[in-house]
């Protein structure tokens, strides 16, 4: 997948002088100039997907996603 994404200018990887066996995936400038359109799009996205929920609805699953995640991230320790 990264090499993908640095086949069409999205990353690159840097080398960590301390550690070799260490990468930074860094965002280069052009995928840095699609972030206010990708932001739109989620939001976009957002409202379609929510559409019709109450406040009270949207919290909720929130709350429910959140639990899914801990206990997502509990099982994987």
């Amino acid at each position: 997948m990264l090499s993908r994404m640095e086949q069409k200018n999205l990353v690159r990887r840097k080398g960590n002088a301390e550690d070799a066996r260490f990468k930074w995936i860094i965002m280069t400038a052009y995928s840095r100039k699609m972030i206010p359109d990708l932001k739109k799009a989620e939001e976009q996205l957002e409202c379609t997907v929510l559409d019709g929920f109450s406040k009270k609805d949207k919290d909720v699953l929130l709350s429910c996603i959140a639990k899914m995640e801990h206990n997502l991230l509990k099982s994987n320790k």
